[in-house]
């Protein structure tokens, strides 16, 4: 039976396991997952020991406290396995920046378009940002067709989050997060 000086599970919430948990009476589950009912907590830690495993709270805030009879050194190591798999699979706040000018040649439009396509076949969010030089501020409805071209052109993987804002003097800036085909 190990007894962890700091019992700690993968999101750092501390899980109290045998002698940790305060709790005068426990609703015991066993190792299968059956329920054996509200236990004093001696009662509670002598099963586990007779066991050879750990009693673990994983329901605190409950009225008794809810205590299982497991692994602990296992149950922490899924976990943390779990975690881990499931950040593998996160793409959605991942973001990647496509950066166009507004007189952009048909050749490099092109490729930033590519570009852009493969990040939302992947699951990225898209920012697109023009940015405007000098005399290009003067003609901003040059800059405005490109983007809206380009919105057009992806209309089919992504779709657009929000308008078109502008972030400082120069640069227009549009997100577009992908829409499924994955």
């Amino acid at each position: 039976m190990a007894i962890s000086k700091f019992a700690r599970t993968s999101s750092q919430k501390v899980a109290r396991i045998n002698k940790q948990i305060k709790a005068d009476k426990v609703r015991t589950i066993d190792r299968n997952g059956q329920q054996i009912g509200i236990l004093p907590l001696i009662q509670a830690l002598e099963l586990a020991k007779q066991c050879e495993l750990d009693l673990v709270e994983v329901a605190p805030e409950a009225n008794p406290p809810v205590c299982k009879i497991m692994d602990f050194g296992k149950y922490r190591y899924n976990k943390t396995k779990k975690n881990r798999t499931a950040r593998k699979k996160h793409h959605a706040d991942k973001l990647k920046e496509i950066k166009i000018r507004p007189r952009i040649f048909k050749h490099d439009y092109e490729i930033k378009l590519n570009r852009a396509i493969k990040f939302l076949e992947k699951g990225y969010k898209v920012k697109l940002t023009l940015r405007f030089r000098r005399r290009e501020l003067q003609h901003k409805e040059l800059g405005e067709e490109v983007m809206t071209r380009l919105v057009n052109d992806l209309s089919g993987l992504g779709a657009p989050e929000g308008n078109k804002k502008w972030a400082g003097k120069n640069n227009m800036i549009l997100y577009i997060s992908p829409t499924g085909g994955q």
